[in-house]
This record gives C-alpha cells, sequence and structure tokens, in this order.
C-alpha cells in the first residue's frame, strides 16, 4: 500500500513539472516574436525609407558611379587640346576627335554617343546617366527619363521667421514649397554650399537664403530667394543728455539714433527711452516712452542731483545706457523771495506783508513748532551801484544803505549815509570767522562783501523776527515767548550769530541790514517807523515777540532790547554801535547809540540776519 501511494505521488509531481515547463516555454515564445518583430520593424526602417543605410547607400553609390563617368570624359579632353595647338584643329574638327575618343573608351562600350550639333555631343550610359560634352566642359544632364526640376520663383516658396519682429535672438526660419516631388534644398551662404531642408533652420546673422529643387540625379533648378533681416545685437549710439531744474523738478532731455546697419546685423529703430535719478537702479517711466524727456518731481529745492542718466532700448531690446551728469535743483522762490534750504514758508505770507519762513516745517505766525523764523527783506538795488541814490531812495525804491533818518522818517538827504570817520567801515573777518581787533577787542563782520553781493544776486535777505534769546551750543535762536538773550557783549554777540545753519550764511545784523529793514517797513507799513520809541518802557527786559511792537511780521525792532550790531566807530573809547529802542532808554528805531568798550547789561540784546 504505501509503495502503491509513493508512485501515485511521483506521477503527480512530475505531472505538474512537466505543465509548469510547458507555461514558461510558451510565454517565452510570445515575448521572443514580440521582441523579434520590433526589432525587425526598427531595422527594415534603418534600411530603408528616403534616410534609411540601404537609401543612403544606394545614393551614395549611384553618386559615385556619376562621378566616375564625368571624370573619365574630362580625361579625354586633355590630350586633345594639346593635338589642337600642335595640328591646329578646327573646331568641328575638334569635336569629331572628342567624339571618336569616346566611342573607343571601354567605359563607354554600352553607352550612346550621339552628336546633337557641331558643338556638342550627347552621351547616355547604360544606366541612364545623361551628359552633354562641349570644348568647354562636361556637364551632367540627369538620369534619362527623370523630369529637370523646376526653377523656383520667390512666389512658389514661403519663408516664416520666428520671431519675425526685431531680435537680438537667432531666427528659426520655415520653408514651404508647394511644388511636390523633388527635394528642396537651401544654403545660408550665398551657394557655396547647399544641404537638405527637413525642418525649421536656425539662422544667427541677417542675410539672403537660397533654396532650390533638385532630383535623385543630383540635377537642380536654379533657386528662389529668402532674406533674414530682423537681427539686430547692436545697441543705440551713445549719446549725452542734458538737464534743467526748478526748485523742486529736473527735467532730463536727450536723444540718440540706433546704430547703422552691418553685414550680419541690421537697424532696428529706437523703441523707447528711460530715465533715472538714482545711477540706474530704477527706471521711469514704466515701459519706457518715445518722447525724448521726462519731468521728475517733488524734488527738494536747493539740493544736487549727480546720479541722472538715460537709456536707449531699440526694437530688437538692445540698450545702451549714459554716463551720469549732475545738476542742483533751483532754491525755492515763492513772491520773489528766495527760500534758502532747510527753511520752510509760513502759512500764506506774502513780501509786502513780511514773508517768513521757518526753520520747522508745518511752523505757523504764531511759531507753534518752535522753528527760528525769520523775514524777507526785499531790495530793489544796493547804494552807489547801477545809479541808485539816496535820492532814488526817495521814489520809494528799497536800496541796500547805511541811513540817517529826518524826524518825519525820511531820509535825510543833507546827512543820508554814515561818514567812514563815524561808522567805520564795516570789516571782513579773517577766514570767515568772526575775530576781535586785538588793539581795540571790536568783533567784525562775518563777511561784509559776500553779505552785499548775496542781496545783489537774489534781491534781499532775512532779518530775525524776533530778537535773540539762546539756543543750544551758545548759538542764537529767534522764537517767539523767549527769554531774550540779554547780558552779553558785542564779541559774545557776533559769535553766537555766525554758522547757524548749513547751506546758509548767518550774521550779526549789520547797519546794512538795519537801515533797509527800516525802508522795507516804511515803504509797506508804519511810514515813520523810524522814529518809534519802545512800547515797553519799565525799565524791564521782557519775552521775545511780546511787547506788542509788531511791524510787517518783525517784533521789537523798537523795544524791549537795543541791540549790538557789526557797525563800529571811530569815536576814541566807544566802539561798538547799537540800534533801536528800548525799555531802558526813549532811542527809536534808527538811534545809533555809541558804546564804550566791554559793557553789557539787561538792556542789551540783539539779532541776527541770514543771507544766501
Amino acid at each position: 500500500m504505501r509503495e502503491k501511494l509513493e508512485n501515485e505521488i511521483k506521477k503527480k509531481s512530475c505531472k505538474s513539472i512537466r505543465n509548469k515547463d510547458e507555461g514558461i516555454t510558451l510565454i517565452a515564445l510570445v515575448i521572443t516574436i514580440i521582441v523579434l518583430l520590433i526589432l525587425a520593424a526598427v531595422s527594415i526602417a534603418m534600411l530603408t525609407g528616403q534616410n534609411g543605410i540601404l537609401t543612403q547607400a544606394n545614393n551614395a553609390t549611384e553618386e559615385t558611379k556619376i562621378a566616375e563617368y564625368k571624370e573619365a570624359l574630362e580625361m579625354i579632353k586633355p590630350g586633345l587640346d594639346v593635338e589642337k595647338a600642335t595640328d591646329g584643329l578646327s573646331d568641328k574638327e575638334y569635336m569629331d576627335r572628342y567624339e571618336e575618343e569616346i566611342k573607343k573608351d571601354n567605359t563607354f562600350k554600352d553607352a550612346t554617343v550621339t552628336r546633337e550639333d557641331d558643338e556638342t555631343i550627347k552621351v547616355v550610359t547604360k544606366e541612364g546617366y545623361s551628359y552633354e560634352v562641349t570644348a568647354k566642359g562636361v556637364e551632367y544632364k540627369g538620369k534619362q527619363g527623370e523630369s529637370t526640376p523646376p526653377d523656383l520663383q520667390e512666389s512658389d516658396v514661403e519663408f516664416t521667421m520666428d520671431p519675425s519682429i526685431p531680435t537680438k535672438e537667432s531666427v528659426k526660419v520655415s520653408i514651404e514649397t508647394k511644388i511636390t516631388g523633388y527635394t528642396l534644398q537651401y544654403s545660408i551662404d550665398e551657394g557655396k554650399t547647399w544641404n537638405e531642408y527637413a525642418s525649421e533652420i536656425t539662422v544667427t546673422n541677417n542675410g539672403p537664403i537660397y533654396v532650390r529643387l533638385t532630383n535623385s540625379s543630383g540635377q537642380a533648378g536654379e533657386y528662389a530667394t529668402g532674406n533674414v533681416s530682423n537681427i539686430d545685437r547692436l545697441g543705440p549710439n551713445m549719446f549725452t543728455p542734458s538737464a534743467t531744474s526748478t526748485s523742486n523738478s529736473i527735467t532730463l532731455t536727450g536723444s540718440t539714433e540706433d546704430a547703422a546697419a552691418t553685414e550680419t546685423d541690421g537697424s532696428s529703430g529706437i523703441q523707447a527711452y528711460y530715465f533715472s535719478k538714482d545711477n540706474g537702479a530704477t527706471w521711469e517711466p514704466t515701459g519706457g516712452k518715445t518722447d525724448t524727456s521726462y519731468t521728475f518731481n517733488n524734488l527738494t529745492p536747493d539740493t544736487v542731483y549727480d546720479e541722472l542718466k538715460m537709456k536707449a532700448v531699440d526694437k530688437a531690446g538692445n540698450e545702451t545706457v549714459t554716463d551720469p551728469i549732475s545738476i542742483s535743483t533751483q532754491m525755492l522762490v515763492i513772491d520773489g523771495a528766495t527760500i534758502p534750504k532747510g527753511f520752510y514758508h509760513v502759512e500764506e505770507t506774502k513780501v509786502k506783508s513780511g514773508l517768513v519762513i521757518s526753520s520747522e516745517e508745518g511752523d505757523d505766525l504764531n511759531n507753534s513748532k518752535a522753528g527760528n523764523q525769520y523775514v524777507w527783506i526785499p531790495v530793489d538795488g544796493i547804494l552807489g551801484e547801477e545809479r541808485k541814490t539816496v535820492q532814488n531812495a526817495k521814489d520809494g525804491e528799497i536800496i541796500l544803505g547805511r541811513y540817517v533818518f529826518g524826524s518825519n522818517g525820511k531820509i535825510d538827504t543833507d546827512n543820508a549815509v554814515i561818514p567812514e570817520a563815524i561808522g567805520g567801515e564795516l570789516k571782513t573777518s579773517k577766514d570767515g570767522f568772526a575775530y576781535t581787533e586785538p588793539s581795540t577787542g571790536i568783533t567784525a563782520a562775518q563777511n561784509i562783501t559776500e553779505f552785499i553781493g548775496s542781496v545783489r544776486k537774489y534781491g534781499g535777505y532775512y532779518i530775525a523776527r524776533f530778537e535773540a534769546s539762546e539756543g543750544q551750543n551758545g548759538k542764537a535762536e529767534s522764537k517767539y515767548n523767549k527769554p531774550v538773550w540779554n547780558f552779553v557783549v558785542q564779541s559774545q554777540a557776533s559769535t553766537a550769530c555766525e554758522h547757524l545753519y548749513n547751506g546758509v550764511n548767518s550774521d550779526l545784523v549789520n547797519s546794512y541790514a538795519w537801515d533797509t529793514a527800516i525802508l522795507f517797513i516804511q515803504k509797506y507799513g508804519n511810514k515813520n517807523y523810524s522814529n518809534k520809541t519802545s512800547v515797553n518802557t519799565d525799565y524791564e527786559s521782557i519775552n521775545t515777540g511780546m511787547s506788542g511792537d509788531v511791524q510787517l511780521n518783525i517784533y521789537d525792532m523798537a523795544s524791549n532790547c537795543e541791540e549790538w550790531t557789526t557797525e563800529t566807530t571811530s569815536a576814541p573809547g566807544y566802539p561798538f554801535v547799537s540800534r533801536g529802542g528800548s525799555s531802558f532808554s526813549s532811542n527809536s528805531v534808527s538811534y545809533r547809540n555809541f558804546i564804550d568798550m566791554g559793557v553789557t547789561g539787561n538792556q542789551f540784546g540783539f539779532r541776527s540776519i541770514l543771507y544766501l
């Protein structure tokens, strides 16, 4: 029983193994067949077709054979040329001998050799290759029975450029023709080399594209021409822009031409201009503009802009950026008054009513921002210049000068100008800084010559709206309702008024500025202000601007404290001059008080001036 069971197990195992082997063999066979079919298809494709190995091999063989026949025909010619030269053969005799030699040549034993005319021999080989032989040479005319390719006309060919607009990159060219049955060839070197056209070609330079049709024998028709002309890799010509300015704007202007076309690059023309005020970090306007000028607005007055550039871009995208140029915005002018850099026009003040500026933006006539405030004094001319005289001043012109005023407020024409013997002309300090005369202790004006030159150029100057109060670092302020700065000697007052602001000149008020300010007030305000005395008379000094003495927004020229000036005298022991009235005296605005050396006190204050 056991033996029978073992035999049954062995039979089933063998059958299972046998079935398993049969299954594997069938799958492998199917896979093998599929692989062989794929390989066969690939091999057929490689061997046949237009670009197949067999086709290419046949073409090469045929081309070689055509060349061999042509070479054999050409080898006959040199001997005949010698014979013609020595024996004097006529042209017809020459071609007769040529025909005889071809027929004797074993290469052409199976060829058909016929005489077309006295000058032409036609040779057709057994393969059907046709040649035309003349005294000039041998020309292959194609395969017998094969049609000659037509000459292409430009209307037969369509060229498509990508891109078609101006570009600084290469251009892809697609070529199509409606004529079929021939091979389309192209040349981009003016016919020196020809290539079969299969798909779009890449062209890197402008120039003609020749196209022609050929047959399988290599015969070609005449070519038609397309042209690539939209490649431009040359930037616009370099140029230099110009600039003009106002107080808050700069207009940049410039133009150029695109670079001239060359053999390989076109000239696409200017597309747009761009403008920059930050050395090219940003360009305006977005997208550029065809106009050749652009205005930058909302700029800071009296500021140098030295990174102005223009950029020209042509239609192909080539750029040319100019070198930077520099220009300053002009100083802001309001109602004829030039506003210094760092100062702001206060409210709607006008010159005839006292135009006020402040060192703080947004300040008002109440001095709520606590800026240093000054009033513009307009000047029509300088005394002694351009025929300006005291008599002219009587006609209402405000002429910068040093004057004596009469009791009626008018200039005393008999004693109009302060004599040198009394006034001791204002001095200019060394190196632009105040200094003290060693012998007298007198501090001179910072630079009276510069002051007069500035007034001449800008038509005026600024006088402090308020008497001086003491600011930081021992410098004078001009602010409302501040403790007046008194108990100072003249030299201290002079030093306190110099170099108050960057870019703006400042000084202790001089006699020119004081007297001309009186003329201004008398022209547009109090006609006899030169004789005005102090409003406060209680022998006490009060805060700035609090006495009630105000004319055209200028406070306390007649009140509160006498004010040190840079005017000097030659009177022995009395070198200093103070001006104006005070609560301690009955002196008037125009009064000159000669003061001895080293004097200080409660009644002596001062104010500053600004000039551009």
